[in-house]
């Protein structure tokens, strides 16, 4: 790199100085023949020539006393010839005449010149004089210092500049050195000139070891990436680069590369920072919009699923409690064989619109002791028609003596159903002999372990470890959300229990979930419903209201074995009509109705402030909406979900009966 400016001016100074000194010798041999001529005309020519000097000159005789000074030498300390002449500098300037009576002395004790050397004369108004000077003795015939002749330069401007030359590059080594970036100055031929802690850090280099002579070649340029960045004609152009770091390791960077025109040699300003934690961030982002984007869907496809099993619901509800009606007044054994036949098949449709609820509906899981083969056989209920259609041949082995398990029904099944699609979507890799076997065993420790195996691919070792984390996937881009696996291991984490991956021995994957079972948490097994038993009629008035005819007249089919009267209305307003007319002990009504729904008729009917208010009963088939569950959370009335069976509707009418006679 070219030299600094202030040395450059140095240099320029010092070899104004050694020519200076050539012509002092001049002046000395000059002044000799001057002294021995005694020649008047000569004597002014001299005279002239050194008033002309652009330099203090001033000739001392050994006795320390001024026999000449040149014009610049009065001009530049104040002083007329006549007082210096003949007088030492003391009795001229004083104090300030000593320093030069001292280096004077070492003229004439050594004979020999005193060349450059630096002079600071403070000056009474706070300024610093700096003056750079050299001393020639004048030999007499016997070798004798004779006279001594003084020449000098004001260099104070010079050393100001240089000062301040000095505290600009300081700071700005300052800068350089404080930069959390990396920098990195090359000059033409890609020789390394500053190379700041922020770049050892980036590089893993140290910047002896960058600044050293065997560094010099650009080698490490090519190494780390740089070398093809540096050094182009473009200016002051923005980069993102993929660099390399002294261990091999690659690093996304940003890398802002400027040209720097000097005297003579140019330089690449290489600012260079480190985008990882900027890219991961952004990853996070993108994971995060994703995820919000997935939610979305999700969030629409469970509005999607309500809708779908609410308009089921009423349908299904008719023909499963009408099949259940059948079988109850069959007289004849191929009539009630075909009744079962088809309440059968009703009530395994009525089990997948209530795990799509399940799914869809947000709420507070529920614990308790629940019997994992039901779980198991209503999942695959949703999941059997996908697994017969893709070829896989499925294999269930539960144990006789399995405990129940603690836990929410509803989620684990959820869990069941996942790992089943994973297995699944897994297996249609392979052209044939897919399999696919689930097996639930107590480890006799009070836990239950559930094992579901596939002979598909397998997990790949270098992904094992992240199959879990939420929103990773090796599916393609609307094949697969990443949640999955995720959701099931919080669930089966907040159940108490543990999940993990596992390679099949045979080639494959296997999930294996331990579960607690329910003794484990001191809770006892689920039992087995007791026979229905109708309850014989009694004066009891009940008032049913749906706008669904087929719905309400169900009900009423249902009911009426334990009523003495049984009225229908098809919405709330009808209803509130009916109900300042008649006395009734219960009130069945659907939630969602035109004109007055459920909620409104409730307020109303609290308004009428009757003797003896019915008990209410609400029937629905939308508990999804979030405004209907808040009210039902908030007002505590009983209510059946549909699609329902006539026994369930019998009890809950039943006990809301016997507690209105207890109370009145």
């Amino acid at each position: 790199m070219t030299a600094e400016p202030a040395d450059a001016r140095l240099a320029a100074l010092e070899a104004e100085n050694r020519a200076l000194t050539a012509r002092v010798a001049d002046l000395e041999s000059a002044l000799t023949a001057w002294g021995q001529s005694g020649g008047d005309g000569l004597r002014r020519l001299l005279e002239a020539v050194m008033d002309a000097f652009p330099g203090t000159v001033h000739v001392k005789d050994r006795d320390d006393r001024y026999e000449f000074v040149n014009r610049f030498f009065t001009e530049y300390w104040g002083v007329t010839r006549e007082k210096c002449l003949g007088h030492t500098p003391v009795e001229v300037f004083g104090d300030l005449g000593y320093s030069v009576a001292e280096r004077d002395r070492i003229v004439l004790a050594t004979k020999r010149a005193l060349p450059y050397y630096e002079v600071d004369y403070p000056q009474r108004d706070g300024r610093r004089v700096i003056v750079l000077s050299t001393k020639v003795p004048l030999l007499d015939a016997a070798g004798e210092v004779e006279h001594i002749v003084t020449v000098g330069l004001d260099v104070s401007s010079l050393r100001l500049a240089e000062a301040k030359q000095r505290t600009s590059e300081l700071l700005m080594r300052s800068v350089v050195e404080a930069a959390l970036d990396g920098i990195v100055i090359t000059d033409s031929g890609g020789r390394v000139l500053a190379f700041n802690p922020a770049a050892e850090a980036l590089f893993g280099v140290s910047r002896a070891a960058m600044l050293g002579d065997e560094r010099q070649d650009g080698a490490p340029l090519e190494t780390f990436g740089l070398a093809g960045l540096l050094g182009a004609e473009r200016v002051a152009r923005r980069l993102e680069a993929e660099l390399r770091r002294a261990d091999g390791s690659l690093f996304p960077a940003e890398v802002t590369v400027t040209r720097a025109n000097l005297e003579e040699n140019d330089a690449w300003i290489a600012t260079i920072r480190d985008l990882t934690e900027r890219r991961g961030t952004e990853a996070r982002l993108a994971e995060q919009q994703q995820a919000l984007h997935q939610s979305e869907k999700l969030g629409a496809l469970g509005s999607l699923l309500a809708g779908v099993a609410h308009e089921l619901n009423n349908p299904l509800s008719v023909v499963l409690a009408q099949t259940a009606l059948l079988k109850e007044t069959a007289t004849d054994a191929r009539t009630a064989e075909r009744g079962e036949r088809i309440y059968t098949a009703a009530e395994r449709c009525a089990r997948i619109v209530r795990s799509f609820l399940a799914i869809a509906r947000q709420r507070t899981p529920e614990y308790a002791a629940v019997p994992f083969g039901q779980v198991l056989r209503t999942s695959l209920e949703l999941t059997s028609y996908g697994l017969r259609s893709s070829g896989i041949g499925l294999e269930i082995d539960l144990a006789p003596n399995l405990p129940p398990v603690w836990g929410d029904a509803d989620q684990l099944g959820q869990v069941v159903m996942n790992l089943v699609v994973n297995a699944q979507q897994a297996l249609q890799e392979r052209r044939s002999d897919r399999r696919l076997r689930i097996a639930a065993q107590p480890d006799g420790a009070g836990w239950v372990r559930v094992t579901v195996a596939d002979n598909g691919p397998g997990i790949p070792d270098a992904i094992r470890s992240k199959i879990f984390d939420p929103f990773f996937t090796t599916k393609p881009v609307g094949k697969g959300t990443g949640v999955g696996l995720s959701v099931c291991l919080g669930i089966v984490q907040s159940h108490g229990g543990s999940l993990r991956a596992e390679e099949s021995a045979g080639g494959g994957a296997t999930f294996v979930m331990l579960l607690p079972t329910a003794q484990a948490e001191g809770a006892s097994a689920v039992t087995a419903p007791m026979p229905e038993e109708i309850p014989a009629p009694s004066p009891t008035a009940i008032l049913i209201v749906d706008d669904e005819p087929d719905i309400a007249q169900l009900l009423s089919e249902i009911v009426a074995p334990m009523a003495s009267r049984v009225d229908i209305a098809e919405n709330g307003a009808v209803a509130l009509r009916y109900l300042r007319e008649h006395p009734y002990h219960l009130v069945m009504s659907d939630l969602r109705m035109p004109e007055l729904d459920g909620p409104g008729l409730l307020r109303e009917l609290r308004g009428l402030k009757l003797p003896q208010p019915p008990a209410v009963l609400f029937i629905t088939g939308d508990t999804l909406h979030h405004n209907l569950e808040s009210f039902l959370d908030e007002i505590g009335s009983p209510v059946i979900e549909k699609p329902f069976l006539p026994s369930e509707v019998r009890r809950r009418v039943s006990e809301l009966l016997d507690a209105r006679r207890t109370q009145g």
